[in-house]
Order: C-alpha cells, then structure tokens, then sequence
C-alpha cells in the first residue's frame, strides 16, 4: 500500500515538472517570435497640468513634446503611438501629444533630431483626453508631406 501511494506521489511530481518544462519552453518559442519593438526617444515630454474651466478645481494632465524615431510608415507610428499609451495608461494622463522627428542625421550639429517635423501624434488615455482630439479615436497619426 505504501509503494503504490510512493508511486503515485513520484508519478505525479514529474508529470508536474515535465508540465512546467513545457509551459517554459512553449512561453520562450513565444517570446522569440514576437517582434522587437521599435526604437524610439522622448524629448521633453513631461506631464503638465491644464485647467479646463476658469476655477483651477477641475485640471487635465497632458504630455506634450517631441519623439526623435527613424520609423515613418503609418503602421510603425501607431505602433508607437500603442505603446505609448499603454505606459501612461495608469499615471493619470489624459492626453498626449508629440510632433514626430528624425533623428540627427549629422547635418545639424546641436540637435540629437532634425527640426522640421515628420509626423503629429495624438493619444488619449482617458475620456477628458478624448474631448481634446475631436474624434471616436484614440490615437490620431497625421504624417506630413
């Protein structure tokens, strides 16, 4: 009676072992075939406070500044503009906005970007930052031409 219990404790053990092994190996196969992320900088973007109405009881939180990237497609910004969202999503942000540049290609030799812009990003992260882009969206990418 004891062996059989012995072998059943010992049975079990490593099927729970050989399915934690697998659960490993299946997350890692994941994880390699997902995409790195494109790289990008902030510049200057750091939240401020803007009163919605006369009395300073009632504040928005807005970001605005400048991200220096090489991405130019519409898709990669968004992708972008996604993850940005998604870190300012939980630090009371309402609405980001930042003018897009490539990086400083060496014909400026004080700036880490080029100045003229590229793009315009627009995210809202909550209901109030939705009101300020005027759309049912919530991220707006307008690329210049």
């Amino acid at each position: 009676m004891i062996k059989i219990r012995n072998f059943a404790f010992i049975a079990s053990l490593v099927t729970l072992f050989a399915g934690i092994w697998l659960l490993l190996e299946y997350h890692d196969k994941i994880e390699a075939a997902r995409p790195l992320s494109l790289s990008y900088e902030l510049l200057g973007a750091k939240p401020i406070s803007m009163p919605i109405s006369q009395t300073q009881q009632r504040e928005k939180q807005v970001v605005k500044g400048m991200l220096i990237t090489s991405a130019s497609s519409y898709e990669d910004l968004t992708e972008i503009a996604k993850e940005l969202q998604e870190r300012y999503k939980y630090k009371h942000i309402d609405y980001i906005q930042l003018s897009v540049h490539n990086p400083n290609t060496g014909l400026y030799e004080d700036l880490p970007y080029e100045p003229i812009s590229k793009a315009m990003l627009q995210i809202s992260c909550t209901n109030q930052g939705q009101s300020e882009l005027r759309t049912n969206k919530s991220i707006v990418v307008t690329i210049h031409n």
